[in-house]
């Protein structure tokens, strides 16, 4: 959980997810412009959604990998750095712990033997499957990018201007 706002938004994304980016790219400046304010607070649940539907172990191992830079204090520019460098779906190219590690060789503080092992023995890979089954396989939640505010289901449009349509969905919830 970051920040201290009043606002709970949790989203649940995929690193290997194209619509997962495309929303985090027009999300991602009005959470931290709002988590600056401390207008709200923003909890994370990276998920293997597309390992499930098409196949792959790139999806697992990215959330697993996000889950190290998390424990290292680096979470956020990890995944942004994630998104920045999102391979085809198609391609499963997370899956190669290689990448996922030469990511992280871009980011000050975590290019070290801790998060390597980290990302090798995929600690969190149990956790991560629970979210999924308790949140995906129940059908709780169909798909990904799945943004909630104070507990409620954001509809993600599916086009026009989407910082707009958040902002004033949290404006309403009272961020």
């Amino acid at each position: 959980m970051v920040g201290v706002g009043k606002v709970k938004v949790t989203i649940y994304e995929d690193y290997r997810c194209p619509p997962c980016k495309a929303v985090h790219d027009q999300l991602q400046p009005v959470i931290s412009a709002k988590l600056g304010a401390g207008g709200i607070q923003v909890e994370y649940h990276a998920v293997d959604m597309v390992d499930h539907n098409a196949g792959g172990t790139g999806s697992l191992a990215a959330a697993n990998a996000v889950s190290c830079a998390f424990q290292a204090a680096k979470f956020q520019p990890y995944r942004e750095a994630l998104f920045a460098a999102q391979p085809d779906e198609a391609t499963d190219a997370f899956a190669q712990p290689d990448k996922l590690i030469s990511i992280a060789k871009t980011i000050p503080g975590l290019d070290s033997p801790a998060f390597e092992s980290c990302v090798i023995s995929k600690p969190f890979a149990g956790s991560i499957e629970s979210t999924y089954a308790a949140q995906f396989a129940s059908n709780k939640i169909t798909g990904v990018p799945a943004v909630f505010i104070n507990g409620t289901q954001w509809s993600v449009p599916s086009s026009g201007d989407l910082a707009t349509a958040f902002t004033q969905a949290l404006a309403a919830a009272g961020a």
